[in-house]
């Protein structure tokens, strides 16, 4: 479905990787792979302490910027 010029983008993008690992799981009963689940993994680990930093940075101001 997805043109091969564009499949790095699907293979790259954590919601797809998220999505076929649930797609596999419920229709297909398939565990996934662990490549899937330790990108995931690695992927919201980085979001979550780039948050942080932000909000540390931020953490004075926070309000005003809200």
């Amino acid at each position: 479905v997805v043109p091969e010029k564009l499949k790095f983008t699907i293979t790259f993008n954590p919601l797809a990787a998220l999505t076929e690992i649930y797609h596999n799981l419920i229709l297909d009963g398939v565990i996934p792979s662990l490549f899937s689940v330790v990108y995931l993994t690695v992927f919201v680990i980085i979001v979550l302490w780039l948050g942080s930093l932000v909000y540390n940075h931020y953490r004075e101001s926070f309000a005003e910027l809200l």
